[in-house]
This record gives structure tokens, C-alpha cells and sequence, in this order.
């Protein structure tokens, strides 16, 4: 198979940064899926919008509707593409991706 990126060959020291950033990445995922299911829990407790929890007098948290407006550049790209053209630029960046 070939690839179209030059291949380096590293030592026994970054092969092994490697696989433990991977393990801690996998880890991190599993926490994450944690915090989410955990969040999901105490947002059940919420009867309604603008609520706060307390325990013993001790606020815990609330829960409050946020609202802000944000441009839709999609649907402006599909609306009106020669203006979406014009006003655009392309940059490029490096992305890192463990294998």
C-alpha cells in the first residue's frame, strides 16, 4: 500500500508517547461518556426551565435557556453562492491524527 506522505521511522521513546497518548485519548472518551451520562441524571432532577438544585442550602446547579442568534453560513452559501464565493478564503493548517 502506498501513501502519499513521506514516512519517518522514530525511536522506541516516541513510539511509546504514541501508544500512551492513544491509551489516554481512549481513556479520556470513556470519562467523557461518564460526564455525559452523569449530566444527563442531574438534569433529569430539573422539573423546568430556570431551575436551580440545592442540597442542604448548598446551590448545585441550574439549568437556564440560553439564546443567541449565530449566522447561518450554510444556508447563505446555498442562498446566494457568488456572494459566499467572494467573501471566502481558504487557508491551510496541519492536523495531527494517532493511528
Amino acid at each position: 500500500m502506498q501513501t502519499l506522505s513521506p514516512q519517518i521511522e522514530v525511536d522506541k521513546e516516541t513510539a511509546t508517547k504514541c501508544r500512551r497518548l492513544r491509551a489516554l485519548q481512549k481513556k479520556a472518551e470513556s470519562i467523557q461518556a461518564q460526564i455525559k451520562a452523569l449530566r444527563a441524571e442531574v438534569e433529569a432532577e430539573f422539573r423546568e426551565d430556570g431551575e436551580e438544585i440545592y442540597y442542604r442550602g448548598i446551590l448545585l446547579a441550574t439549568l437556564k435557556t440560553v439564546i443567541s442568534t449565530r449566522f447561518d453560513s450554510k444556508r447563505f452559501q446555498e442562498d446566494y453562492p457568488e456572494f459566499w464565493e467572494r467573501y471566502t478564503k481558504t487557508s491551510a493548517s496541519r492536523r495531527f491524527l494517532l493511528k
